[in-house]
């Protein structure tokens, strides 16, 4: 099932694997999207399903771009969580929310949940990012099973950008075990 929604209220519910990926060719991402423009608040996204795969510079993301913050994005997963890759165009798979240069609103909140392992590899990462005046937005993610990031640019990362004048969110991070390998990481950088 691929997700290409912009501008409103997103909910995804699946029984059994919900995948997100880029086009074929690589040009561009597929985005479950939510966007905050001019005053506007963004809408949340849900995403619940047996599964998750997001790969190829596939996204779930939410953006704040105006004086309205970010919608929250909450994806709840029974089973495995596998994030992997970049498109051609540089575009990072994963679970994002952000607030762009000049905007005043805040980047939502990303809560991940998944029941069973969960893996970031090849730059894919779970991000709450400024570049405005808003500050970040929380990251919470919790693994019923191994939590396991690898490769450069791989990560659970709250990022306040040189353009910023708000403030990174914070990071929390529950599994039974966490393995970091070849320059993955978790933070919180303002």
């Amino acid at each position: 099932q691929r997700l290409k929604v912009a501008y409103a209220l997103e909910r995804v519910s699946a029984g059994e694997k919900v995948t997100v990926a880029a086009h074929a060719a690589g040009y561009g991402s597929s985005q479950n999207l939510a966007r905050a423009v001019k005053q506007r608040a963004g809408g949340s996204v849900s995403v619940q399903a047996a599964s998750l795969t997001i790969q190829n510079g596939g996204q779930i993301a939410s953006t704040a771009a105006g004086i309205g913050p970010g919608g929250d994005i909450a994806v709840t997963i029974a089973g495995a969580v596998n994030l992997a890759g970049v498109a051609l165009d540089g575009s990072v798979s994963g679970i994002t929310a952000s607030a762009t240069p000049g905007s005043q609103g805040a980047a939502g909140q990303v809560t991940l949940t998944a029941g069973g392992a969960l893996s970031l590899s090849g730059g894919a990462q779970i991000s709450s990012a400024t570049a405005g005046s808003g500050n970040g937005g929380t990251l919470i993610v919790a693994s019923g099973g191994p939590l396991t990031l690898s490769g450069a640019g791989s990560g659970i990362v709250a990022l306040a950008s040189a353009t910023a004048s708000g403030n990174a969110g914070s990071v929390s991070v529950g599994a039974p075990q966490i393995t970091l390998t070849s320059g993955a990481q978790i933070a919180s950088t303002t």
